[in-house]
């Protein structure tokens, strides 16, 4: 492509394609087609023209195209119809033809889409939005409809686009569940679809509050606050997750409730991921009490869990109290003024307004009658008393405290003049008439009450007063209850007058002055039995506008009276207001000489408001100054037929006089005080009284009132009066069913009951039940009180007696406080007892092997089978199994197990964990019981659980077998043993570790001392044996084996791991000698261990190496303390002696060598062996000073007991050498000698201890022992360490052929294998000539093949005196294929060699130091000898390696070494005896196969005059003794001796015939052959045996042998010795073929039925 829409072929280029678009039938278009010759040469084209009709174009010529030049062809387009055309204008050139594409398409509907829309995540049923645009990119108008899953929307679904035109869509996410939305959102649109990939993921929303502890319910107390103040706080939601959480918030509060005290400053919203968002919450008491309880529900949109706060508050209400109840002026002239200072104390911490009602009045006024008084404080009133008619005055004022109840203060005086002197009223007086009135008695005159009184009707006594029953006017009094409530005096101020009027208030309405006056009436009775006297009071500035006529008037008992009221108003543009005050007193009053004390009755005060303006109309004063306090008022909670009271204030601001008048309520509930009345003052507080009656479907009283302000009646003031009339109801949130959790007998469930007082008053409630058996339940609390709105649990307490099902009811009794009026509900309990039932899941534990004072853990999962919880105890017994086999019960102490006592949950798992820390090891055993408590914690039967076992032991390792893979010398495997003192290490390692030992762990076990405390009585040595000086290491590996059951932690700690260095100041010792040898020791590494410390699992193994650097000469010491954890501690003393050069040194273990015990009485006792090791690097000679030994002859009388045979001798370097020795106990006791073996270097005192014993079974059996039960007791059988270098292996690596008589043979195979892949080959090497006598190995040489096995046969056959064997023979492996390989580099290097003999190198340094030196111009040639090639290259290569550099340096071609070869070892042990003792010895052992060919060839050897050794003498005499002590013992050759003579000759030609005729020289002197076959007390006797087969084969006349014949011929030595070489060639072949995988001689036997044919 060259350009956009360009492409280029053949050298032209041409339009990619031509097309025609937004085309109309019926109209031409034409598109010019440009064709370019890009090449550099002239191109000569043609053109072919379209095919289609709609196509034209000009008829083509040829054209010719210079370079760079172009050609534009005309093509026309003429459609005639809509349609899709397509075409071609094919451009033909020399090298091809091009095509150039043309076409007219039709425009097609082509929207643009968004490919996909994330939404994150989002909250479960939240809504989140996302905004994508549809645009329609084509040229015509498109139809679309989304198919969109839930829960995606789109909106709007469907719609049209015109071309060219885009419009937004609004996709919505709302997921339902916390998951991954994955959906696509199809466009239809035409015929065309569209996919929009839209993706989501709902995530549960959780919001925290923080600051409020945990749980669901969270408290928020606001504590006390003001009333009518507003108290705020804020708590913090927390969103702790990842998405938008959108909550709101739902107070828990009834519907109609119209208290709500706590407010919240916003319902609902949202809180982004990971943020926080305040809240607000605010306190508004507007009502004394509490404490108030509202419940505020946050739920979390998409959360599971909703968080409930809990507001609580308490509000402070004023405490105004006045410091005097009553005030006493006593008597005062008319027209003169007395007054009174009291002081109104404010105790509260809230600031309060106050207002004395109608206190400007003309007798009594208060200053100030109203005001504001702070918290904590109080003011100073004053009260003034202006008398204007003498008569007893007597008045109750009462003072409105905002938020209080209101104080009620009595004023009594007396008005006087000179000529009058009425009663003068006294506080007793009152007290006196209260009683009057409740006993009924109060409206009676002071006379008439006098004649009864002397009549005895009445009774006075001080302040008491009592009416008589059977007084004639009983009937006509009806006594009144006492007045308890303020609010009563001031709403019904008349309530104990006996004189009332018909109204408090008269409002004269808008008056004009100076047109009259204008009057009203009111109607005054006298409800009183006497004559009543009354006078109207007005004040002075009031007197000109307020007149009462007439002023003074006298009544009748039960008369009425009208007064008028006449307002003359004087002033325009005036409000006026006053109060009027008519005292009224019963007539005998106004003179105090005609009435006692007792019978004074207090004057009674009635007052009269009243009102009017002159304002005309639009003048008043504006009410904008004027602001309620609040404008609903919510009347506190009362109860049904009570009344409930409520002050409100309104403030003037401005202090202009403003007149207020309520109009008539539309409820008749609610009263209020005062109702007319000018507002002069700042503030004006009123008293509204709600009277609630009782109506159980309605509770809430909701009314409106309407106040006037300056008589407006177009712009009033209305306000909202709410009420509630209460009613003792509680609800239960969590239903009003109870179920138990089952539980068994005198077993107690508690289950919890929400009950939520929903009125709003406190709640006094008792709980019964009914249908219950005594003492089954219980609940907490039985009684108590229930606050406003609070929701309180109570427990439940089940307790049955009885197992079934138990249901009854319990029964609240709720009241609210001080009234009679009780509600009951009642709720359903039901409870289960049911039986009790433990068990495990497994009733027997085993916790394994466990170490000794270790914590052994286990779970043991208990599961509880019945449907209640349990409390249970667990109990056990332990007791152990020692090693002993002893029965040992285990105190408390000993171990501590598990926790005793829980409790699990119904059809729940306890998983129990056991802790085991045993002290002593045995067989544990433990037996586990349980006990269920009930909740009187009584004790119910026990019953077994489970059983726990456990094998408890100390941890400890043995050594299980060793190696020497580095050494000087080679020393065998049974040698290294006993230098080692393996025997006695694994002994010490089995042990119980003593307290001290265990008392410190491994990284415990440290010391400030140098020399480390030794700890334990395990002390061994371990000797590394010798070598000289700057030879090879000795390594040793030694194979640790765990024989325990347990898991065993080691630690090999050197003396510099335990010791902690102190500081320089601090370490004030000086090492000795040894110390610093030691010190020595350590740092250069002479002793080391690998892998010092680790870990082996039961029955596992691991080789640690430990080695000894001979660097320095003498006998090296190191105590290693070989530590295991929780187990023995045993010190190891590395031992090692490292010689000088040129010397030997001999090793001995021990000062000490101990015979093996010898039975008493034998014909040839066995040789033993002292056996001498040479560690040094030449031989050694010795000799045995051997003089003690005739002392040991002296004490034995002459008996040779003990003999050296060999006492002087050479040890051969890095050899042994044998020390033979002859023990012939003659009694049985135990010998001692001690001789000196004297070396080359030192002599050697050793010790040398013999025992002989009794032949008999007991001894036999204990002291007959083979070399490999004694000195070898924990050798392996097998090599148990394997190295990547041992390439061959053994079946057996010990062969033991126990006890065998002299002329015995006896056979052993074992198998060698090569375990490598390459070709090996083997070699037996015989310790000593005098083994190979008795030793025989076949084959003794051979080839290993990979993974070949051969058996190998060795023969043990002994001819000598009787002897231990313990032989160690060596086979040496050699690797073919590297030795191959060694030869073949070895011929490379000689051929190397020889090379470089005859090459040589000049450099220009060479070349420039020769021409320094004076060169001579002719050399003498060298003289000619005869000499070898060898000779005379060694001499030329000197000579040229002295003059000139070598091309190439010896060191670059190292001459190639041979591969190592490879030793595996087998011991062989045997003991042997002659054949009279063997028999003595074990007469009940398996006849041997005796050899006497042998024999014979060696007594014919004898006879013949061959000098014979001392060995052969000591054979012959055993031979010869066996032979005359086996006749001595047969009895039918001691009966034939007695009829010797008697017997036929041919007896004696026969048995003449026997003997051999190879045995030539003195016949008389060999034994027969019946006598060397005789065995004493064998079953089966040889004594006729044949000897050749000429003897059996004599008889020539027989054709066939017979049964005798053969019968002889199984008994020839000839034939046995034939058929035993057969057996055995046939059994090596087996085991051979077995070996190489060619028969299976494990597989079972084949067995074949036979067809009805094959039987017979």
């Amino acid at each position: 492509m060259n350009g956009r829409g360009r492409c280029t072929q053949f050298g032209l280029e041409v339009p990619e394609t031509v097309t025609w678009k937004n085309w109309q039938p019926g109209k031409e278009y034409t598109k010019n087609i440009p064709i370019k010759n890009i090449k550099v040469e002239t191109q000569r084209i043609h053109y072919r023209v379209p095919t289609l009709q709609v196509f034209s174009s000009h008829y083509p010529k040829p054209i010719s195209l210079s370079s760079g030049t172009s050609h534009v062809i005309s093509v026309s387009f003429k459609p005639v119809e809509r349609g899709v055309y397509n075409d071609k204008i094919i451009v033909q050139t020399e090298e091809g033809d091009l095509e150039i594409p043309i076409k007219a398409t039709l425009p097609e509907p082509r929207i643009e889409l968004v490919e996909s829309v994330q939404f994150g995540m989002v909250a479960i049923t939240d809504t989140n939005s996302m905004y994508f645009k549809i645009r329609n990119s084509s040229e015509v108008s498109v139809n679309f409809n989304f198919d969109v899953p839930l829960p995606f929307t789109i909106f709007p679904k469907e719609g049209s686009l015109a071309a060219k035109q885009d419009c937004q869509l609004t996709c919505t996410f709302t997921p339902t569940t916390a998951s991954v939305y994955t959906a696509n959102a199809i466009c239809v649109y035409e015929d065309f679809r569209r996919k929009v990939e839209l993706m989501g993921t709902g995530k549960f929303a959780y919001i925290e509050v923080e600051s409020m502890g945990g749980g669901r319910t969270r408290e928020l107390d606001f504590k006390n606050v003001p009333i009518g103040q507003t108290l705020t706080k804020t708590i913090v939601l927390s969103n702790k997750s990842p998405v938008t959480a959108p909550f709101r918030i739902r107070p828990l509060w009834e519907q109609n409730r119209p208290i709500h005290s706590f407010t919240c400053s916003h319902l609902s919203g949202r809180i982004g991921a990971f943020e926080k968002q305040k809240l607000k919450i605010a306190f508004t008491p507007n009502n004394p009490g509490g404490p108030f309880i509202d419940y505020l529900s946050i739920e979390c949109v998409g959360s599971l869990t909703n968080t409930t706060i809990s507001c609580i508050g308490n509000a402070t209400k004023p405490d105004v109290t006045l410091s005097t109840n009553y005030i006493e002026f006593s008597s005062v002239y008319c027209n003169t003024t007395s007054k009174r200072v009291i002081e109104i104390h404010n105790n509260s911490p809230v600031a309060t307004v106050y207002q004395f009602l109608n206190a400007n009045s003309t007798i009594f006024s208060v200053e100030p009658f109203t005001g504001k008084i702070e918290a904590n404080s109080k003011s100073t009133l004053t009260i003034t008393f202006h008398p204007a008619d003498p008569l007893p005055y007597y008045r109750r004022l009462s003072c409105l405290v905002h938020y209080q109840s209101p104080l009620i203060i009595d004023v009594l005086g007396t008005g006087i003049t000179d000529a009058i002197n009425p009663v003068i009223l006294k506080q007793q007086h009152l007290v006196i008439y209260e009683r009057k009135w409740l006993s009924g008695i109060a409206g009676y005159p002071p006379e008439q009450l006098k004649i009864w009184h002397n009549d005895k009707h009445i009774f006075i006594t001080g302040t008491e007063i009592s009416v008589s029953h059977d007084a004639p006017f009983i009937k006509d009094i009806q006594a009144n209850s006492p007045i308890q409530d303020p609010y009563d005096y001031i709403f019904t101020p008349n309530m104990t007058s006996q004189f009332i009027i018909d109204r408090q208030e008269l409002d004269f309405g808008s008056a004009t002055p100076g047109q009259g006056s204008y009057t009203h009436t009111v109607v005054a009775t006298n409800l009183s039995k006497g004559v009543i006297n009354c006078v109207w009071a007005v004040s002075k500035n009031s007197r000109d506008d307020f007149k009462v006529i007439p002023r003074i008037n006298e009544f009748l008992p039960g008369a009425s009276y009208e007064f008028r009221i006449v307002f003359s108003p004087s002033q325009v543009n005036r409000y006026y207001d006053a109060t009027l005050e008519c005292f009224s007193y019963f007539k005998p009053l106004k003179d105090y000489h005609s009435v006692e004390d007792i019978f004074v009755s207090p004057s009674w005060c009635s007052t009269l408001h009243v009102s009017g303006h002159t304002w005309k109309k639009g003048a008043e004063n504006s009410p904008s100054s004027l602001a309620w306090n609040s404008k609903e008022i919510i009347f506190s909670p009362s109860l049904p037929n009570s009344n409930s009271y409520k002050t409100f204030k309104l403030s003037n601001n401005l202090g202009v006089p403003i007149q207020f008048n309520f109009r008539d309520f539309e409820n008749d509930n609610f009263e209020v005080l005062p109702k007319l009345g000018l507002l002069s003052e700042e503030t004006q507080i009123f008293l509204i009284k709600m009277k609630s009656e009782e109506n159980p479907v309605k509770s809430l009283i909701y009314s409106t009132i309407i106040c006037d302000i300056n008589h407006d009646v177009k712009h009033p003031e209305k306000l909202i009066l709410c009420g509630t009339v209460e009613y003792p109801r509680v609800t239960f949130p969590d239903g009003k069913y109870v179920y138990f959790h089952p539980c068994v007998v005198d077993g107690k469930v508690k289950q919890q009951l929400r009950v939520r007082n929903t009125s709003l008053l406190p709640i006094q409630f008792e709980w019964t039940t009914q249908g219950a058996e005594p003492g089954i339940t219980r609940i907490t609390p039985n009684i108590g009180i229930i606050q406003p709105n609070e929701i309180q649990t109570h427990d439940w307490l089940f307790t049955p007696k009885t197992q079934g099902i138990h249901s009854f009811k319990g029964v609240i009794t709720t009241n609210f406080a001080n009234t009679n009026d009780k509600q009951r509900q009642s709720i359903s309990l039901v409870g289960e007892c049911c039986t009790s039932k433990l068990y495990v899941a497994e009733t027997q534990v085993d916790l394994g092997n466990i170490t000794v004072r270790s914590n052994q853990k286990e779970t043991v999962t208990l599961i509880n089978a019945c449907l209640c919880d349990l409390t249970y105890k667990l109990l056990y017994k332990a007791s152990y199994t020692s090693n002993a086999g002893q029965l040992v019960v285990c105190s408390p102490k000993e171990m501590n197990l598990f926790t005793q006592n829980s409790t699990i949950i119904a059809g729940s798992r306890h998983f129990i964990d056991v802790t085991f820390k045993p002290e002593n090891q045995g067989i544990y055993n433990i037996e586990v019981f349980y006990q269920i408590i009930t909740e009187k914690k009584q004790i119910m039967a026990t019953h077994s659980l489970f059983n726990i076992t456990a094998k408890v032991s100390y941890p400890c390792i043995t050594v299980v077998d060793t190696k020497l893979t580095s050494s000087s010398g080679h020393i065998s495997k049974p040698r290294l043993w006993e230098m080692l003192n393996l025997d006695k290490l694994n002994a010490l390692l089995l042990e119980e570790p003593s307290c001290d030992e265990i008392r410190y762990d491994i990284a415990t076990r440290h010391s400030m001392k140098r020399k480390i405390p030794v700890l334990t009585n395990a002390i061994i040595d371990i000797n590394f044996g010798s070598a000289p000086i700057n030879s090879l290491d000795t390594e040793i590996i030694l194979l640790l084996q765990n024989p325990s059951q347990v898991h065993v932690e080691y630690a090999f700690q050197f003396p510099d791991d335990m010791y902690l260095e102190p500081e320089c100041w601090a370490n004030t010792e000086e090492m000795d000698q040894f110390e610093k040898k030691e010190l020595y020791l350590m740092q250069n590494s002479i002793f080391s261990v690998d892998n010092k410390k680790g870990s082996l699992p039961p029955g596992e193994s691991r080789a640690i190496k430990c080695s000894h650097k001979h660097k320095l000469a003498g006998e090296s010491i190191l105590p290693v303390l070989l530590k295991i954890r929780k187990g023995r501690e045993v010190l190891l003393n590395f031992r090692g002696i490292t010689s000088q050069l040129s010397t030997s040194h001999i090793n001995f273990t021990t000062d000490t060598f101990h015979f093996r015990p010898i039975p008493v009485g034998l014909l040839l006792p066995p040789l033993q062996a002292y056996k001498l090791y040479n560690g040094g690097d030449i031989a050694c000679n010795y000799e045995l000073d051997t003089s003690t030994l005739s002392e040991l002859i002296q004490q034995t009388n002459g008996l040779q007991v003990l003999e050296c045979l060999n006492p002087t001798g050479l040890i051969p370097a890095y050899g042994h050498t044998e020390l033979m020795f002859l023990f012939t106990p003659p009694e049985p006791v135990q010998y001692s000698v001690d001789m000196m073996l004297k070396l080359d270097t030192e002599s050697k005192l050793i010790t040398f201890i013999a025992e002989g014993f009794t032949m008999d079974e007991n001894s036999i059996n204990s002291t007959m022992l083979l070399p490999d039960r004694q000195e070898m007791v924990q050798v392996p059988n097998k090599h148990l360490i394997n190295s990547q270098t041992e390439v061959a292996a053994l079946s057996s690596n010990t062969i033991s052929f126990n006890h065998l008589p002299l002329f015995s043979p006896a056979r052993q195979i074992t198998f060698l294998r090569n375990q490598s892949d390459s070709t090996l080959s083997y070699k037996w090497e015989l310790p000593s000539d005098r083994i190979s006598e008795v030793l025989t190995i076949k084959p003794l040489t051979g080839y290993l093949y990979p993974n070949q096995h051969v058996l190998c046969q060795v023969l043990f056959f002994s001819m000598v005196d009787p002897c231990f064997y313990d032989v160690t023979l060596s086979c040496v492996i050699t690797n073919e294929s590297s030795m191959l390989v060694y030869k073949h580099e070895l011929s490379d290097w000689e051929k190397q060699q020889l090379e470089l003999q005859h090459m040589f190198t000049i450099t220009s340094n060479s070349l420039q130091d020769s021409q320094k030196k004076s060169v001579k111009r002719h050399n003498t040639l060298p003289p000619i000898e005869q000499e070898s090639y060898e000779e005379w290259a060694r001499k030329d290569m000197s000579k040229k390696s002295r003059h000139r550099p070598r091309k190439h340096k010896e060191s670059e071609f190292p001459k190639p070494l041979p591969p190592l070869s490879f030793t595996l070892e087998l011991c062989v042990n045997a003991r042997t005896h002659s054949i009279a003792d063997y028999f003595t010895i074990f007469p009940n052992a398996p006849t041997p196969f005796i050899d006497t060919n042998v024999i014979i060839s060696s007594m014919n050897s004898t006879a013949s005059g061959i000098p014979i050794t001392l060995s052969s003498s000591l054979l012959l005499t055993s031979i010869l003794s066996s032979l005359l002590h086996s006749l001595i013992h047969d009895t039918s050759f001691v009966s034939c001796l007695s009829s010797i003579d008697k017997e036929p000759i041919p007896y004696f030609k026969q048995f003449q015939k026997h003997i051999p005729k190879i045995i030539s020289g003195n016949q008389d002197s060999i034994p027969e052959q019946e006598e060397l076959q005789t065995v004493p007390h064998r079953p089966v006797r040889v004594e006729s045996a044949p000897t050749r087969l000429s003897d059996v084969t004599q008889p020539a006349t027989h054709s066939k042998p017979t049964s005798h014949h053969l019968d002889k011929l199984k008994k020839l030595e000839s034939v046995n010795v034939l058929l035993e070489g057969v057996l055995e060639n046939s059994i090596r072949c087996i085991l051979s073929e077995a070996a190489s995988n060619e028969i299976d001689l494990t597989a079972k036997p084949h067995r074949i039925a036979m067809t009805t044919q094959d039987i017979p």
